[in-house]
Parts: structure tokens; sequence; C-alpha cells
């Protein structure tokens, strides 16, 4: 950030109160920031010599002074007042409050300098640096002001413009495969919902403080009751201000009320300072997946249980299995044979490693092995290969579902009535060979030892612990690049 998006404004303490009532809904400035400015911040002049408070910006304009006089009249200022302010210059500063608060302590001139024994009051305006000693703190005061009152709220039709530039701008520098079907997922959710087996809904939302957008999130529904966020985007104004840790507690605070069992997202490993405000936020990392969205740097995982799965109520009986059976090793096509019991076997045995199936989540399989085998290549259509395991010519006994991701990646799910190494590796080594991406990633649950064994001969690598992702369970992160 090359300019700060706080700035410091020296005020008469008249005007001041009346920007705290929201009677002053506009300030005039002769000279200002082309960057516009996020948040401004209010030094009374004497006898209060003190920052009081100050206000979100709702848009800032150089106008020539005629329009600017007529601009300012439309927040209640008056010509005349306005005229004698602007007299002798060309053009003219509107700068239009959104949201006002106030501290709960004035700021004092001699506390500012004991932070900075430099500091000067501006005649016009000052940047506030947010890394230094003085702009922390008048941060932190003004984090105190707005503390609870950050919500989420589905977007309006004429922000979805500006979300799509945000991704962008924001997203696509720090991700592969940025395009519009990306967006499209998020923008026109049923396209891609067809197709996906464990996301139930995409939800966008905007981040609002009073009638200030602070920028959007995207809240990915899980059917095991977890919700992924992202991609969430602060407006360019907004950004290095220390509102991220706020704008992740309110996400938060609205799944909770919402009743969804944990929260979770990724980030890029290239972007400290978002890594640093999920940790304070009360986020936890779970697994470093590596090169995971991106072939030059890995992707965080971090996670918080927002309440604690029940115990699971499904008991899962075991199966031994008999070496002497041959194994038939089969791609189900979408007109195999074998898909007819693929339903029923998922059915009764993705709880064992996932979260209970239903046939609608096994259509939703079906679905992108159709995309697949049409050659339907864009990522909402989650085009998939199955592979599958038999017991003679008919008994299915385990499967793996592979998904193609972005950046020429494929996520995999195990689903096997046996926790066995030979025939899990067996299954594994021929898929893989059957499939050649750039890189592969499986959760598995830590209490299936020879399965992930059999991953770990296959050369993935432990990438982390998942809390409780799906059931009551912990899941081992795995990953192997090509």
């Amino acid at each position: 950030m090359s300019e700060s998006h706080a700035v410091l404004l020296s005020i008469r303490s008249e005007h001041a109160r009346a920007i705290y009532a929201g009677e002053k809904r506009a300030e005039l400035r002769k000279s200002f920031t082309a960057s516009g400015g996020g948040i401004v911040f209010l030094y009374e002049t004497a006898p209060i010599a003190a920052v009081t408070g100050g206000f979100f910006v709702d848009e800032v304009i150089r106008l020539p002074v005629a329009e600017a006089i007529n601009r300012a009249s439309e927040f209640g200022i008056e010509r005349t007042r306005a005229e004698r302010y602007y007299e002798r210059s060309s053009h003219g500063w509107v700068i239009s409050v959104a949201r006002p608060f106030t501290f709960q302590q004035p700021f004092s001139l001699e506390k500012m300098r004991e932070r900075n024994h430099r500091f000067m009051v501006p005649q016009g305006f000052a940047y506030v640096t947010p890394g230094d000693s003085l702009g922390s703190e008048l941060i932190q005061r003004m984090r105190a002001s707005i503390k609870g009152e950050i919500v989420i709220k589905r977007i309006r039709k004429k922000n979805i413009s500006e979300f799509r530039e945000l991704v962008f701008e924001s997203v696509a520098t720090a991700y592969e495969d940025i395009d519009d079907d990306f967006v499209n997922e998020v923008v026109f959710p049923d396209r891609s919902i067809k197709a996906a087996f464990s996301t139930e809904k995409k939800l966008l939302y905007e981040l609002n403080l009073g009638k200030v957008t602070l920028g959007y999130t995207v809240l990915s529904v899980k059917k095991f009751g977890a919700v992924k966020t992202g991609p969430t985007l602060l407006r360019d104004s907004y950004r290095g201000l220390g509102i991220g840790v706020d704008v992740r507690m309110a996400i938060l605070k609205s799944c909770k009320a919402l009743g969804y069992r944990k929260l979770y997202c990724t980030c890029p490993s290239n972007r400290p300072h978002v890594i640093l405000y999920l940790l304070r936020a009360g986020m936890r990392l779970e697994a470093v997946l590596s090169h995971h969205l991106h072939r030059d740097r890995d992707e965080y995982v971090l996670g918080t249980l927002l309440r604690s799965a029940p115990a699971a109520s499904i008991s899962v009986s075991k199966v031994t299995s008999n070496r002497g059976t041959v194994r038939n090793l089969v791609e189900v096509g979408q007109s195999h044979k074998m898909w007819k019991s693929v339903s029923p076997f998922l059915q009764k045995w993705s709880s064992a490693w996932y979260y209970s199936f239903n046939s609608t989540d096994a259509e939703s399989l079906m679905q992108g092995i159709i995309n697949h085998a049409g050659g339907i290549r864009s990522f909402s259509a989650k085009p998939r290969r199955i592979f599958g395991m038999q017991e003679g010519a008919r008994r299915l006994v385990c499967l793996l579902v592979l998904t193609e991701k972005r950046s020429g990646m494929a996520k995999l799910n195990l689903f096997s009535s046996f926790d066995s190494f030979d025939e899990i590796l067996s299954l594994l080594k021929w898929a893989l060979s059957r499939a050649q991406y750039r890189r592969y990633y499986v959760t598995l649950p830590v209490d299936k030892c020879k399965a992930i064994l059999a991953f770990l001969q296959m050369g993935f690598r432990v990438e982390g612990r998942l809390e409780q992702p799906f059931e009551n369970v912990d899941h081992v992160a795995l990953g192997k690049n090509a």
C-alpha cells in the first residue's frame, strides 16, 4: 500500500460534534488526498486539543468550485458557507460521511506526542500510518468504537459488478485459473451446485458497517454442517486498517447464529498479513498444502469449531478382507453396469470416511462423470472419474473418486468397506496410472491407519490434521505433487 487509507484532519469542535450527531453529512476541504481515504480521524482544535473520533468515508470528490458548492448543498451545507470557504479556489473537495464514530476517551495532543514526539497538528490533513505507534493507537481506538457492529447481509445486485472487479484485482494475483467461470460459480451458484456432492449452497454476502460496505465474502455451505469462507475481499480503501479481524469475527458470529458446526478457509502462504489476522480472530492453522492452488507457493488451511459434532450415530461394522478372493479393478463410466451398485455402496459406507451420503449426493457424483465423459471441462461442472474395486463379478468393496480442480490438481475421496493396506494400495496405483495431474490431495480419518499408509507408500506427504471437518473424527490432510 503506497499511501495510507486513513487520514487525520484538524477541525473545529462545533463541526466535529455536528458530524458525530449526524447533522453534518460532509466535510469540505481545499486540499485532500488523491487516494480518497477510507477512514478520517478528527482532531478537534483548542481548547479540546485531542482526537475525539472520526468517520468512515462514503465518497471523496474533487470538483470545480461551482460544482463542489452544488454538491455540498446536497449534503445540507449552506451555499453561502461553501462559497466563503472555497473563495479564490479553482477546485474543492467534498468528503461525504458514511458512518461517524467517537472514541470512549479523547486522545489528547499530549498523549499523541508521547507516542510520537515529532507529531505536529496538521494544517490541512496528514496520513495515518497503521504500522507506527501513533497510527496503531488511533486504529485500536476506532476498532473499539465499532466493536460488534459489522454485519453480513446478502449482496445487493448493484454491488455484484464491484465484487467481480475485486475478484480479478485481488484473487487472480494469488491463484491460478481465476476466470469468469470462477466468479460465475458464486454469482450463479445453481450452475455448479448440481455437480457438487459436498457443497450444499454458495452464498454471496456484503460486509456492512451501517451504510458502509466494507467488502464481500462467499460462504460455501457444506452438507456436513461446515462452512468454507472465501474469497473474502475488502474494498481497497479499507485494507490495512486492522478491521480484517473484526470482519472475521462478524462472519464467525453469523455462522454460529445460523447453527453451523465449523468454519474454515484457505489462505496463500505468501500473504502473512492475512494469515496473521485470521489467527488473531481465533482460527487455528490445521494444514499446509504443498503447491496447492499455485505452483509457486503453498496454501494454508485454517479452521475453528463453532460447536462440537455429536457422537456418530451410525455404527459401521468391520469387514475382514479375504485375501483369496479375486479383486477386479474397474473405472465406473456413465453407462457402466456397476453404477447401480455405487449409490447404495456410498450410502452404506460414506459415514465411515466422511459424512452420511444420500441418493442426491450419489447423483451429484454421477453428474460429474457425465460432465467428464461429455468433455465439459469447466471447473464448476466438477468433472470426475470413479475407480472401483469389485469382489468377484458384482460386489463393490472400494471406490476412489477423482474430481478435477483448478491449477491442474485432482481431489481424491476414498470410500471403502475395509481399511486394508494391500487392497487400497492396489486401487490407488491403478487409478493414478490412468489419471495424470500436477497434484493430488485427499483427507482421511485419523483412525484409517492402513489407508493412510497406502497413500504414504504412493508418495503422499502428511500436510496437516483437520479438526473434525465432517463428523466427530479428525482427518489427516495428505498431498502429492507430480
